[in-house]
C-alpha cells in the first residue's frame, strides 16, 4: 500500500458508466447524460451510449475541488450541469486531460466476467490492462510522464468518455458522493472517487466551495440589487482610464450591472401585482371600446393570449378555472400568492364569455387585413377549392387557398417551407343561397376579404388563380362565369381614384374634346382563366355509395350484416359469451368478441365496408362458437336471432361478404392512390424506419397528382388492381359456395366493378381532353410529359391557359425541351408547368375543415360566424404566432387600428354597405353579420346580381327548351 503520494500525473483508462444507485434510485447514466447541447461539442461525431466499455487512454493531473470563483472551459459547465441534476450537494473534483489516446475499437470492461462494477475508478480484468496497453501506439507511450501499465479505468458518462478520449474535452469534472472518513448518509455507492485507486490524496475543498446560501435568503429584488451595488464597488475600486483592458472590463461589468437591475424589476412581487392590476384593465370592455382610457394597443397580445388559450377548451366559459389551474401546475411558490390574490376575482381578471365571443371578430379581420399587406406585396400561383356546407341551420362556403411562389425549386424541403395552405374567412349563405349567382357572391366575397381594399388588388389576386377544384354541384360552374363589372357585384366598394392625364399649359380644343371623351373602362373579375377540376374524392365517393343499389344480391345481405353487428356490440354479446363459449378454447376468444364496437349505418359505404372487414377478420370466430340452441337456452327464438343465425351459418352469406370486401378495397385503393404522392406512395414503406415513414406521410405533393390523372394513370391504377382482384376471388370462392352462387356472386363483383369504371370514365374522363389534358404536360415521367405538350400544341383548344401555353415566350421554350433542352434552362416553361404540378386534384383540406367547424362548434355556447371562421383558421394563426416573431407585432398594429366592430368594418372598406348607414353603435352585430354574410339579406337586398355563362357551358334541363345565347342565370332560376 502507498503511504505517500508524489506523482503529479495518473495514467488511466477510460471507460464509460450503466446504472448508478442514488438515494434508492436507480438511474441509467447513458439515457439521462443525452442533451441537445452536446451537439456543439461533437462536431459531427455520432453520440456514443454504450455502458461499461473502454474508449481509451488519457493522462490527467492531481484532481483539485471545483472552485466558484475559477473560470472554466464550456465543457466543465456541462459536467456540472448533469452532475447537480443527480449529485445536488456533492462536491465537485477537476482534473485535467493532458495526453489522450483514443482506441480504435470499444472493449467490454467485463469480458470475462459477469462482476458488478461500483465507482467511478475500478480495476480492469487480470491481463486485461497488458493486452490494450500492448496495442497503445509507441510514440504515444514516449510522451508519458509515467510509463507504467495502467490498471485502472475511470468511469464518466460514455458521451463524456468518448469526448475525452477523442481530444474534444480536455477537462473532467466529477462529484464524490462519499467522504474521506467514509461512505457517509443518502450517498451513492456507484458515484464516489477512490482516491487510493487514483494514488492520489482526497483533495481539502477551497474556502470558498463550502458556501451556502442562508436558509431565509431566496432570489429576490434586494439581492440582485446588492450583487449589483457589490459589483459597481468592484469596478469602481479597479477602474484606471490610462488602461484599456481594465476599461473593457469595466464595460462588461456594467453590462452585468444592468442586466441585474433589469431582473430585480422582474422578480419583484410589485411587478406580478402591477401586471395582474393591467390584467384587470385588459379584460374590460369598457377600456376597449373606451381609446380616451386605454388603448388597445397594448392590449392585443393580450387579446391574442386569451383567444389561442381559448381555442384548446371546450368552452371559453372554462377560461378562468383553467388559467387557475395552469398557474397553481406552473409558478414557483414564491409567486404563487401574488397570482392567486390577483385571480380571487376571476371576473375582473379574465375575460367572460361573451367578451371572447366580441373579441372573435377583430381577431380574424385582422388576420384578414395581415393577409391583404401578404397578398399585396408578392406575386403568387393560386390553386383555389370551393364547397359549401350546412352549420347550424345555415350553409357556410370555406375556400382552400394553395399558395406557390413563382421562384419555386422543385425539391421536398423548399415545397414544405415556400407551399402554403391559406383557408379564406367563412362566408355565410341563408335559406336558399345554394344559387349559382349566389355562390359565384359568396367566392368573390371571400376572396376580397383577403385581396384588398381597392378594386386593382382584387383583379390582381383573381387574375393569379390557377385553377379551382370543385365537386361536381354548382361551385363546379363557377370558372364558366363571364366576367363582371365589379361594381355591378359590389355596389358600395370604393372605387380606384383615376390617374390623371397630362395636359399642356393652354389646350386646344381638340385635346378639350379628348379628355371629354374619355370614358372610364370598369374593372370586371372572372374565374374564366383558371381550370375547373372535378374533386377526385366526391367521384370515387359516389361510385362506392352505389354499389349496394347495382349490385342486387349483395344488397340483400346487408340487412342480415346489420343484426351480426348489433349481436356482437350490444348487451346481447355477454349472453353470446355465457352461453356458446364456455369452454377453455372458447374463453380464449372473449377479448376478440368484446372488442367489436361497430353499428352498421347502411346509407353510409364507409360504415358498411368498416363493418364487412371486422366482421369477416371474426369468421373462424363465430364458426366455431355460434350455436342457435345454445343461444337460446330453450327460450323462445325471435326474429332477428334467426336471420343471425341464418347468416353465420350459410356459406353463402360469408362468400357474400367476401366479395363486397374486395369491392370496398377497390374503392380504397382508388382513395389511397388519389392521396397520396408520385414520389413516395410507391415504395414499401415497411423497409424504412418509424421516423422515414412519418416524413413520408407529411409529403408536400401529397394530394397533387392533377398531372397523373390528366396523363390517364387513374385509369391504369385501376385497371391493374380490378384484375388482380378479379383472379384473387375467383380461386377463393372456387370451393367455398357452389358453382351457382360462385357464378351470381362473381357477375356481382363484375356489375360492380363495371359500375365503378362507368362512373370513373364519365367523370374522370374529361381529365384526359382538353383543356384539363394541359395538366399532362407537368407529369414526372420526361416521356409522358412530352407527349402531352406535343398534343397540346396541335390542339386548337380557346381556352386562356392553352393559348397562353400556344404562345411566346413559352411556345418557344417548349420546343427547345422537346429537342432536349434542360428545363432549368427554360424559366417561363418551368413557371408554365408549376401551375399545374401543385394543382389540387382531391377535396381532403377543405372537407376537413368542415369537420373540423362541426367538432369544435359541436358544445360551443357563444357559437357565431366568427366563431367558425376562427375555428378553421386558428391553425394558421398559431402557426404564424410560433414561427414568425414580428407576427404578433405586425397584428397588434392592426388590431389597434381597428379596436371595434366599425372601425374593422371600415379598415375591411364596408363602410359604404348599405345596411350599415342607419347604424350608430360601435358594437352593433350588424357590423359582423356584414362582414361573414353573403345572403340576401344583407348583401342582396334587391335580389342577386346577374351572371351570364357561355352557350357551350349551359346546363340545361332536358325539359326546357330555351335556347338562345347568354341567358341570365339568375332570370332562369327566378323562373
Amino acid at each position: 500500500m502507498l503511504n505517500c503520494i508524489s506523482c503529479v500525473m495518473v495514467l488511466v483508462w477510460l471507460a464509460s458508466l450503466g446504472f448508478a444507485r442514488v438515494e434508492k434510485r436507480r438511474i441509467y447514466i447513458p439515457h439521462e447524460a443525452r442533451s441537445d447541447s452536446l451537439d456543439s461539442f461533437r462536431a459531427g461525431v455520432c453520440e456514443i451510449t454504450s455502458p461499461n466499455m473502454l474508449f481509451g487512454l488519457a493522462e490527467i493531473s492531481e484532481g483539485t475541488a471545483y472552485d466558484m470563483m475559477r473560470v472554466f472551459p464550456a465543457c466543465v459547465h456541462e459536467q456540472l450541469r448533469f452532475w447537480k441534476a443527480i449529485l445536488d450537494n456533492a462536491p465537485v473534483f477537476i482534473f485535467e486531460v493532458r495526453r489522450q489516446h483514443l482506441l480504435a475499437k470499444q472493449v467490454s470492461l467485463t469480458e470475462c466476467s459477469g462482476r458488478s462494477l461500483r465507482g467511478f475508478v475500478v480495476p480492469l480484468e487480470a491481463g486485461q490492462a497488458q493486452r490494450l496497453w500492448n496495442s497503445v501506439p509507441q510514440d504515444f507511450k514516449d510522451q508519458l510522464q509515467d510509463r507504467s501499465e495502467p490498471i485502472h479505468a475511470l468511469r464518466l458518462p460514455p458521451q463524456y468518455a468518448h469526448l475525452c478520449a477523442a481530444g474534444i474535452w480536455k477537462t473532467i469534472a466529477l462529484p464524490s458522493s462519499v467522504q474521506e472518513s467514509g461512505r457517509g448518509r443518502g450517498g451513492s455507492k456507484s458515484l464516489h472517487i477512490d482516491w487510493t485507486k487514483l494514488q492520489q490524496r482526497h483533495r481539502p475543498l477551497p474556502a470558498a466551495a463550502d458556501a451556502q446560501v442562508p436558509a431565509a435568503r431566496s432570489l429576490n429584488s434586494q439581492l440582485a440589487l446588492e450583487v449589483a451595488n457589490y459589483l459597481r464597488k468592484y469596478a469602481a475600486s479597479h477602474l484606471d482610464p490610462r488602461n484599456e483592458f481594465k476599461e473593457a472590463e469595466y464595460r462588461e461589468v456594467q453590462s452585468l450591472i444592468e442586466t441585474l437591475t433589469s431582473v430585480s424589476d422582474e422578480i419583484d412581487p410589485l411587478f406580478f401585482q402591477k401586471l395582474c392590476r393591467d390584467m384587470r384593465g385588459r379584460a374590460s370592455i369598457r377600456g376597449m371600446c373606451d381609446a380616451a382610457k386605454q388603448k388597445l394597443q397594448n392590449n392585443a397580445v393580450w387579446v391574442l393570449q386569451v383567444l389561442l388559450m381559448a381555442d384548446l377548451l371546450r368552452d371559453s366559459s372554462e377560461l378562468s378555472r383553467a388559467v387557475s389551474q395552469a398557474m397553481r401546475f406552473l409558478l414557483p411558490p414564491v409567486l404563487r400568492p401574488v397570482f392567486e390574490e390577483a385571480m380571487a376575482d376571476a371576473s375582473m381578471c379574465m375575460p367572460n364569455a361573451g367578451t371572447v365571443s366580441r373579441w372573435r371578430f377583430l381577431l380574424d379581420a385582422s388576420f384578414m387585413l395581415w393577409r391583404r399587406e401578404r397578398n399585396a406585396n408578392q406575386k403568387f400561383l393560386r390553386w383555389i377549392m370551393a364547397d359549401s356546407s350546412t352549420q347550424h341551420g345555415r350553409q357556410d362556403g370555406d375556400t382552400s387557398d394553395e399558395i406557390f411562389l413563382d421562384n419555386d425549386k422543385l425539391c421536398h424541403d423548399f415545397l414544405q417551407q415556400h407551399l402554403i395552405y391559406d383557408n379564406f374567412p367563412v362566408v355565410v349563405l341563408g335559406a336558399g343561397g345554394s344559387t349559382l349567382p349566389m355562390k359565384f357572391h359568396a367566392v368573390m366575397f371571400a376572396m376580397w376579404l383577403e385581396s384588398g381594399v381597392n378594386q386593382n388588388s382584387f383583379c390582381k389576386y383573381a387574375d393569379e388563380i390557377v385553377s379551382g377544384t370543385y365537386d361536381l354541384g354548382v361551385e363546379f360552374s363557377l370558372p364558366k362565369v363571364q366576367p363582371i363589372d365589379i361594381s355591378r357585384l359590389f355596389p358600395w366598394m370604393p372605387e380606384d381614384s383615376q390617374p390623371e392625364r397630362p395636359c399642356s399649359a393652354d389646350p386646344d380644343d381638340f385635346e378639350i374634346l379628348e379628355q371629354m371623351q374619355v370614358a372610364v373602362v370598369p374593372k370586371q373579375v372572372s374565374l374564366n382563366k383558371s381550370l375547373g377540376i372535378p374533386g377526385l374524392l366526391h367521384i370515387i365517393h359516389n361510385a362506392a355509395s352505389s354499389l349496394l343499389t347495382v349490385c342486387s344480391k349483395l344488397g340483400e345481405q346487408i340487412d342480415s350484416l346489420g343484426l351480426v353487428c348489433k349481436l356482437l356490440a350490444g348487451q346481447d354479446c355477454t349472453k353470446l359469451l355465457e352461453t356458446c363459449y364456455t369452454g377453455p378454447v372458447g374463453q380464449m376468444f372473449h377479448t376478440q368478441l368484446q372488442r367489436f364496437s361497430f353499428k352498421l349505418y347502411e346509407g353510409r359505404w364507409g360504415s358498411v365496408a368498416f363493418c364487412v372487414s371486422e366482421v369477416l377478420k371474426l369468421k373462424t370466430v363465430l364458426q366455431y362458437g355460434w350455436s342457435l340452441e345454445k343461444y337460446l337456452d330453450g327460450s323462445r327464438p325471435q326474429t332477428e336471432i334467426l336471420k343471425v343465425d341464418e347468416a353465420l351459418t350459410s356459406s353463402f352469406w360469408w362468400s357474400a361478404l367476401l366479395v363486397l370486401d374486395k369491392l370496398y378495397g377497390l374503392v380504397r385503393s382508388c382513395f389511397a392512390w388519389a392521396e397520396g404522392c408520385p414520389c413516395h406512395s410507391h415504395l414499401n414503406w415497411q423497409e424504412v424506419d418509424a421516423q422515414t415513414r412519418k416524413r413520408w406521410s407529411s409529403c408536400p405533393l401529397r394530394g397533387l397528382r392533377f398531372p397523373e390523372v390528366c396523363a390517364g394513370d387513374f385509369f391504369s391504377m385501376f385497371a391493374s388492381l380490378q384484375m388482380q382482384e378479379a383472379l384473387d376471388l375467383a380461386s377463393t370462392l372456387a370451393d367455398a359456395v357452389t358453382e351457382e352462387e360462385r357464378n351470381a356472386l362473381l357477375r356481382d363483383f363484375e356489375i360492380g366493378r363495371g359500375h365503378m369504371l362507368y362512373v370513373f370514365t364519365l367523370k374522370v374522363g374529361p381529365f384526359t381532353a382538353f383543356p384539363l389534358r394541359l395538366g399532362a404536360i407537368a407529369h414526372h415521367c420526361r416521356s409522358t410529359a412530352h407527349d402531352a405538350m406535343r398534343s397540346c400544341l396541335a390542339s386548337t383548344d380557346g381556352h386562356p391557359l392553352m393559348k397562353q401555353f400556344r404562345s411566346e415566350p413559352v411556345h418557344s421554350e417548349v420546343l427547345q425541351h422537346l429537342e432536349g433542352e434542360d428545363l432549368a434552362n427554360c424559366p417561363n416553361l418551368a413557371i408554365f408547368l408549376a401551375r399545374f404540378k401543385f394543382a389540387l386534384v382531391v377535396e381532403r383540406r377543405i372537407e376537413g375543415g368542415h369537420a373540423r367547424i362541426q367538432r369544435k362548434g359541436r358544445g360551443a355556447s357563444y357559437r357565431g360566424e366568427a366563431y367558425d371562421s376562427l375555428a378553421l383558421r386558428m391553425t394558421e394563426i398559431r402557426q404564424e404566432t410560433e414561427g414568425k416573431p414580428e407576427f404578433l407585432e405586425d397584428l397588434s398594429v392592426l388590431l389597434d387600428k381597428a379596436r371595434s366592430p366599425r372601425r374593422m368594418v371600415e379598415a375591411l372598406g364596408l363602410q359604404f354597405h348599405p345596411a350599415l348607414q342607419r347604424e350608430t353603435h360601435a358594437w352593433s352585430k350588424v357590423y359582423r353579420l356584414v362582414a361573414y354574410r353573403a345572403d340576401k339579406w344583407t348583401l342582396y337586398r334587391s335580389g342577386p346580381p346577374p351572371v351570364e355563362i357561355s352557350p357551350s357551358d349551359m346546363f340545361q334541363d332536358p325539359d326546357d327548351d330555351s335556347t338562345g345565347a347568354l341567358q341570365d342565370i339568375s332570370e332562369l332560376e327566378d323562373a
